[in-house]
């Protein structure tokens, strides 16, 4: 096993033992990736941060069913996940890109990142999730098989059908139909 898996293991544990100290380096370690994941799923910033609250209230809760069957932190977004699935099934959610900040980008990085927010809001749910657990969460192609419980393959599927979808999108969009330089 090596250093990381140990290291993560010894900390899960303590957290099962209802270590606070342990909780916060926990926290401190994925807080900003599970916040992520959240925010490019919901797209909204206030139920991101619920989200994120309510994924370290059930790691402090469950810390104790954490097996090691998988690594920490595909067990702690497989956590998110269904906390992000389960309030869009509750709330019948869209995303809505009024919420969406962005303050401190320039003005063509803006239009690049609405334009990507937009073409990324067209996509279901599932071509979503998994991009965004491959390219921004950078989970191997296994772990995002193992979260999603569907084979490899399926993962794979979804990738190729979420770029061709994106790529269709932002070619159809003036700015990008003239000169498509992005590559996903």
């Amino acid at each position: 096993m090596n250093q990381r898996k140990t290291d993560e293991r010894k900390l899960i544990q303590a957290v099962a033992h209802k270590d606070k100290e342990a909780l916060k380096e926990l926290f401190q370690i994925y807080h900003k990736r599970v916040f992520r994941y959240a925010f490019k799923m919901l797209g909204d910033y206030e139920n991101a941060n619920d989200i994120t609250s309510d994924v370290f209230v059930t790691i402090w809760e469950k810390a104790s069913s954490f097996k090691g069957y998988s690594s920490l932190s595909t067990w702690i977004f497989g956590i998110t996940r269904n906390k992000t699935l389960t309030f869009f099934k509750k709330r019948r959610y869209h995303v809505d890109l009024k919420d969406t900040n962005f303050a401190h980008d320039s003005r063509e990085t803006l239009h690049q990142r609405q334009d990507l927010q937009l073409a990324l809001s067209t996509l279901s749910v599932e071509h979503r999730e998994v991009l965004e657990m491959i390219f921004f969460l950078g989970l191997s192609y296994e772990e995002a098989a193992q979260l999603l419980k569907c084979p490899v393959g399926t993962v794979k599927s979804r990738i190729f059908h979420a770029k061709k979808l994106l790529g269709k999108f932002l070619s159809s969009t003036p700015e990008h139909s003239a000169s498509n330089s992005t590559s996903l």
